[in-house]
This record gives C-alpha cells, sequence and structure tokens, in this order.
C-alpha cells in the first residue's frame, strides 16, 4: 500500500510545531540550567533556535553543554531531535548513529525520545494511491512505558493528539516509504518522520518496542 506525502510540508510546520513539543520539556530543560547557571544562556539560545526550525544552530549550542555535562537528559533529547532535522545531516551521514546514541543516554537518565513526525487525516480506504494533502505535524515523544504524541493541528487538537500507556499500543512495521501505523484502543494513528527518511521510521518503531514492550 503506498501512501505518498506532499512535498510542500514545510509550509505547514513552521516555529509552532516545533514549539509544540518543546514545551514539554522548556520547564525542565530550563530549570536544569538554573543549578549550572554557566549553561542557562546557551539553553535558552538553544531553544530559540529550535522553535524558528534552525537545526544545526541549535546542534551547535546543545553541543557546547554536551561536550562538558552529560547530567541533563534533555540536553541529549534535543540535541538528537536537531541532528535528525538539521541541514547538516546530508554532509554527515553518521547523525542517525550520534542522535540514536543520545537517545539511548537521554532514556537511561530518565528522560525520552522526541521526533518530528507528520500525521495522516486521510481514511485508510483512501491511502492508496493518493498524495495525502490532509495532515498534521507535531511532536511524538516516547519514555519507559509511556507514548505521548502532541499534534499542531487546524482544528480538534486534542483528537488528533494522544498520551497512551505500554498495554494500549501496537504498531505496524514501517512501509518502503517510512508510513507505519500506530494503534491505540481508541485510534488508529498513521504517521511518518517529517524528514521522511525511511531510515528515521525504523528508529521510531525499534525504540517504541524497546520502551513500551510493544508488538
Amino acid at each position: 500500500m503506498a501512501l505518498l506525502f506532499t512535498k510542500n510540508f514545510g509550509d505547514l510546520i513552521v516555529p509552532f510545531a516545533t514549539k509544540i513539543g518543546l514545551l514539554l520539556s522548556a520547564a525542565t530543560f530550563l530549570a536544569s540550567g538554573q543549578s549550572g547557571g554557566r549553561f542557562e544562556e546557551t539553553k535558552r539560545q538553544a531553544l530559540a533556535y529550535l522553535e524558528s526550525d534552525q537545526y544545526d544552530r541549535a546542534a551547535g549550542k546543545l553541543e557546547e553543554i554536551w561536550e562538558q555535562d552529560h547530567s541533563d537528559p534533555t540536553v541529549a533529547e534535543n540535541l538528537a531531535l536537531a541532528y535528525l532535522n538539521g541541514d547538516d545531516r546530508r554532509y554527515h551521514p553518521e547523525a542517525e548513529t550520534k542522535a540514536r546514541d543520545l537517545f539511548e543516554q537521554s532514556l537511561h537518565a530518565g528522560g525520552r525520545a522526541t521526533f518530528m513526525v507528520q500525521h495522516s487525516h486521510e481514511k485508510a480506504g483512501f491511502f492508496e494511491g493518493r498524495i495525502i494533502t490532509n495532515y498534521c505535524v507535531g511532536m511524538l515523544s516516547v519514555s519507559p512505558g509511556r507514548l505521548v504524541y502532541v499534534a499542531r493541528a487546524r482544528k480538534g487538537v486534542e483528537a488528533h493528539s494522544f498520551d497512551v500507556s505500554a498495554d494500549d499500543v501496537r504498531l505496524t512495521k514501517p512501509d518502503d516509504m517510512g508510513v507505519f501505523t500506530i494503534k491505540t484502543k481508541a485510534k488508529n494513528y498513521t504517521l511518518i518522520p517529517r524528514n521522511r527518511i525511511k531510515g528515521d521510521s525504523d528508529v521510531i518503531v525499534e525504540v517504541i518496542r524497546e520502551q513500551l514492550g510493544t508488538k
């Protein structure tokens, strides 16, 4: 089954899409800077870059912190997010490996792994052979036993977002385009990474299965 997403998704992402996910961790991120004042301003700058979709600049700031201090899992989480979505990734194939290592460190320290994704609003019966134009973007966050998607939608944000536990999740394997489905008791969610890189879909599904013990 082929599910095609339009090329113009960047018009919908805008800074708000990043803000949605970052709001989940911004308070913790900045609060952690208070215990190490020398990093607080750098963290603020990094968040500002993430909110404006300047992932490479955000990565630079976060690297300044991470090279000196590995105590904050939110730094690892956001640095991994920046690596996966930055323009520099095309010149640095090791970015995926670095991001995976950072996600592992974040999760091990009690943090999360967060991914930028698109959520299709199309009905399953209309997927095959169509270009999908009806979707929202948002942040998919994974932590032990918990999966959260916070959507940006023009209407009905609550209807497209979810917060579920491990026993309420089933997954499908990503298809050739990287499209996968998260099945909850209430609803099914068809997702694809914001950057539409198939390898990232494999990483997302792998992390979810590891942290939630789902099939």
